[in-house]
C-alpha cells in the first residue's frame, strides 16, 4: 500500500486560521474590523477571531432556524406514525377482550334462561 499523497496546495491546515470576511452592509461589524492604527497585531488577530466567532454563531442560528421546522415534522410523523401503532394494537385487545365479556354475558343469559325454562316445567 502506497504513502497518501501530500496534501494540495489549496486545502488548509490545522494551523491555518480561515476567517470570512465581514458583510459590507453592516457598518458597525466595519468599524469592528477596521483596527486603529498603532495596534499591534495580537490586538488585531484578536478583534479577527471576534468577528469569525460571531459570524460563526450567526450561521449556526441560522442553521437552527432552518433545521428545527424539518426536525420537528420529523418528530411528529414518528410520532404519529408510533401512536397509530399503539392504537391499533390496543383496539385489537381491546376488542378481544370484549367478545369473550360479550360471549360470557350471552352464555350465561341463555344457561339461566334455559335453567328456568327446566325449572318450571318440572311439576312441582
Amino acid at each position: 500500500m502506497q504513502p497518501p499523497k501530500s496534501a494540495p496546495r489549496l486545502v488548509p491546515t490545522l494551523t491555518e486560521v480561515i476567517a470570512p470576511s465581514p458583510p459590507a452592509s453592516s457598518p458597525r461589524m466595519q468599524a469592528t474590523v477596521e483596527a486603529p492604527k498603532g495596534r499591534s497585531q495580537a490586538t488585531t488577530a484578536s478583534i479577527d477571531m471576534l468577528v469569525a466567532s460571531l459570524d460563526a454563531e450567526r450561521m449556526i442560528e441560522k442553521l437552527m432556524q432552518r433545521l428545527l421546522p424539518q426536525m420537528q415534522e420529523q418528530v411528529r410523523q414518528a410520532l404519529h406514525a408510533a401512536v397509530d401503532a399503539q392504537t391499533a394494537t390496543l383496539v385489537q385487545r381491546l376488542r378481544q377482550e370484549l367478545q369473550a365479556h360479550v360471549r360470557q354475558a350471552v352464555t350465561q343469559a341463555l344457561y339461566k334462561k334455559m335453567t328456568s325454562k327446566s325449572n318450571s316445567r318440572k311439576p312441582g
